[in-house]
């Protein structure tokens, strides 16, 4: 089990716990989450004693954070060696969940990963984002997974 939280002025809050089972040849995860969402298990993944590695694609969307305006400029990332910062435009179609905001101002949002070990901004666009090798698990346009 991996227990993922948030740390604010020295407390802890548990956020998620990731359960990883591997027995008799598969290999499974599921994300429990505390905020009364549902459960979210991936189907099993058969592997052999003889793999070094089974891999488990799982996608899961975050409803939490503003969805990226479709059509806006790319988005602005800043990263360290263990830190990612990502901005990006606010969709008007979460303008009144997230706001208020004037008519006016084109609304950002910045996602801070504190203790990122990996990041990747690249292909593929909205012309081939069905062939994606995550498009079948759940991958979206316009969304953050």
């Amino acid at each position: 089990m991996v227990f993922i939280g948030r740390k604010q002025s020295g407390t802890v809050t548990r956020m998620m716990r990731l359960n990883i089972v591997v027995k008799d040849g598969q290999a499974r995860t599921g994300v429990v989450r505390t905020d009364e969402a549902p459960r979210v298990d991936s189907d099993p993944v058969a592997f052999s004693s003889d793999d070094d590695v089974a891999t488990i694609d799982r996608i899961v969307l975050l409803e939490s954070v503003p969805k990226p305006a479709s059509g806006s400029t790319e988005p602005f990332i800043v990263a360290s060696e263990r830190q990612v910062a990502l901005s990006y435009r606010i969709a008007e179609c979460d303008f009144e969940r997230f706001g208020p905001f004037h008519d006016d101002e084109e609304p950002f949002c910045v996602l801070s990963f504190p203790w990122a070990v990996f990041h990747r901004l690249g292909p593929p666009g909205d012309e081939r984002l069905g062939s994606h090798s995550l498009a079948a698990l759940g991958l979206t346009w316009y969304s953050v997974h």
